[in-house]
C-alpha cells in the first residue's frame, strides 16, 4: 500500500540515465525522492568521493574494492547469467554484460577518464605493483564506478577537486522493486514482472523482460535489487529479510587477478579465493549487552550468544 501511494501520486519517474542520475548536475531529478546534501565543510569526506574511490593510479585511495561474487551476479545482454550463457567467455569477461556493470564497476581495461585501467600484474598503474600508489592499490582487481563524477581530474591527493553531489536515499526505482516484492509475495505474479520489467527497460539499461515463474521469479526479484541498488546500502539488509543471509554470505568472496604477458600483451584472468566469509543463524540478531543482563537477570540473551 506504500509504494503504490507513492506511484500513484504520479510525480516521479525513472531517469533516463542511470549513472548520470548521481550526478550533481542531476540533483534533485524525477526520480530521487529523498537524499541528503553533502557537507560543505572542506574536511567533509562527503565531498571527497572520488578522492576515496579512485583506483590508485588515479592518486586516488580506491577505498571500496567489489568483489567478484557481485560481478558475477550481473547478466549477460542475453539476460543469463554469465553461468548460465554458453557464450560467456572467462577469457574476455567483460563483455555484453548489463549496461548498469559499465556505470557501476570499474574493470581492468575499462576506459576511465583518460586511459584504460589496469588492475593487472605485472605493473598495472592501479595494481599492487603501482609506480604511483601502489599501497592504495585495489585488493580484488576492481573499483567502483558508480557515484563518481569523472569530470574531477586526477590530482595530488591533498588538493584534489570537491563535490557536493548529495547522497540518494530513496529513489523511485527502489518502490517499483518494492511494489513488485509486495505483489509476489501476494501472489499477482503479472504485476511483479511488470514492475520489475520497468526498472529494466530504463532507456540507458533495456535488458530483456523476465518471464520467470514462482521461485525462479523471486531469485530474479532479489538479484534485480542487487544490482539496480548495489552499493546504496541496501544488500546487507535485504539478505536479512529474506533470512538467505548464511546461503549467499557463507560462501568464499572471490577477486580476479589478471596476469599480461609482458612480450604478447595478452592478458590471464582468473578468479581466485580472497577471504573466507561466515554468517552464523545467530547474528540475524544482536546480542543484549551483558551489563543490560546484570541490570534486569529476567531478560534472556538472544540465541547462539
Amino acid at each position: 500500500d506504500a509504494a503504490k501511494a507513492v506511484i500513484d501520486l504520479g510525480k516521479y519517474s525513472l531517469f533516463p540515465d542511470y549513472k548520470e542520475l548521481f550526478l550533481d548536475e542531476n540533483k534533485y531529478n524525477s526520480e530521487v525522492i529523498w537524499q541528503i546534501p553533502a557537507n560543505n565543510s572542506v574536511e567533509a569526506w562527503e565531498q571527497k568521493l572520488e578522492l576515496a574511490c579512485y583506483p590508485n593510479g588515479y592518486s586516488g585511495h580506491c577505498l571500496v574494492n567489489p568483489l567478484q561474487n557481485l560481478v558475477d551476479d550481473y547478466e549477460m545482454l542475453s539476460g543469463k547469467l554469465p553461468k548460465d550463457d554458453p557464450n560467456y567467455n572467462p577469457q574476455i569477461p567483460y563483455v555484453n554484460r548489463d549496461p548498469r556493470f559499465y556505470a557501476s564497476i570499474l574493470y581492468d581495461g575499462a576506459m576511465f577518464i583518460d586511459r584504460p585501467t589496469e588492475f593487472f600484474l605485472p605493473n598495472g598503474l592501479d595494481s599492487p605493483q603501482s609506480p604511483i600508489q601502489a599501497w592504495n592499490a585495489s585488493q580484488t582487481g576492481y573499483a567502483v564506478r558508480k557515484f563518481l563524477d569523472e569530470r574531477v581530474l586526477p590530482a595530488n591527493t591533498n588538493v584534489a577537486p570537491f563535490v557536493d553531489s548529495p547522497w540518494v536515499v530513496i529513489r523511485y526505482a527502489e518502490i517499483l522493486l518494492n511494489y513488485a516484492e509486495a505483489m509476489y509475495n501476494l501472489g499477482d505474479e503479472d504485476i511483479c514482472r511488470q514492475y520489475i520489467n520497468m526498472v529494466r527497460s530504463r532507456p540507458s539499461v533495456m535488458m530483456p523482460p523476465i518471464t520467470e515463474s514462482g521461485q525462479a521469479l523471486l531469485a530474479k526479484l532479489q538479484n534485480e535489487r542487487r544490482i539496480e541498488l548495489v552499493f546504496e546500502e541496501h544488500r546487507y539488509f535485504d539478505v536479512r529479510r529474506w533470512k538467505i543471509a548464511p546461503e549467499v554470505l557463507n560462501i568464499p568472496r572471490k577477486k580476479m587477478s589478471i596476469w599480461k604477458n609482458s612480450d604478447t600483451g595478452i592478458k590471464t584472468y582468473t578468479v581466485e579465493e580472497f577471504q573466507p566469509s561466515i554468517f552464523h543463524e545467530r547474528n540475524y540478531l544482536a546480542p543484549i549487552p551483558q551489563s543490560e543482563i546484570d541490570k534486569n537477570p529476567l531478560l534472556e540473551q538472544n540465541p547462539g550468544y
